[in-house]
C-alpha cells in the first residue's frame, strides 16, 4: 500500500512538473513575440534616433498643433449631429406610434363599450355568443 501512494505521489510530480515546464515555454514564446512587436514599435515612432538628431522639421508648432485639433473636433462634432439627428428622428417616430396606438386603443374601448349592452341583452334573452 505505501509503496502505491510513493508510486501516485512521484507519478503526480512528474505530471506537475511537465505542466509547469510547458507553461515555461509559451510564457518565453510570448516574451520573444512582445520584443518582436515592440521592435516595430520602436522602428515606427523612430524611437531609435537620438534625441539631439531631430530636425526643425520633426517639429509641431502651434498652427499646426491647432488645425489637428480643429480637424479631429470637427469630425467629433460631425459624429456626434449625425447621432443627434437620427436619435431625433427615432423619438419622432416613437412618438407617432405611440399616438397611433392611443387612437387604436380608443377605439377598441368604444367598440367594447358598445358592445357590451348587446352582449349583456344576448345574456338576457339566453342567446348563444360566439366568438
Amino acid at each position: 500500500m505505501v509503496l502505491v501512494g510513493i508510486g501516485y505521489g512521484l507519478f503526480r510530480g512528474l505530471r506537475a512538473f511537465g505542466g509547469v515546464a510547458a507553461q515555461a515555454s509559451r510564457v518565453h514564446d510570448m516574451e520573444t513575440r512582445l520584443e518582436g512587436v515592440e521592435q516595430a514599435i520602436a522602428r515606427l515612432s523612430g524611437a531609435n534616433r537620438p534625441p539631439w538628431s531631430t530636425e526643425r522639421s520633426d517639429w509641431v508648432d502651434r498652427r499646426e498643433l491647432a488645425e489637428a485639433i480643429d480637424r479631429a473636433t470637427a469630425r467629433i462634432d460631425r459624429q456626434l449631429e449625425a447621432r443627434f439627428e437620427k436619435q431625433s428622428r427615432a423619438i419622432g417616430s416613437l412618438r407617432a406610434m405611440i399616438g397611433q396606438t392611443d387612437i387604436l386603443l380608443e377605439r377598441v374601448l368604444d367598440g367594447l363599450a358598445t358592445a357590451r349592452p348587446a352582449i349583456g341583452d344576448m345574456e338576457e334573452r339566453g342567446e348563444e355568443i360566439r366568438t
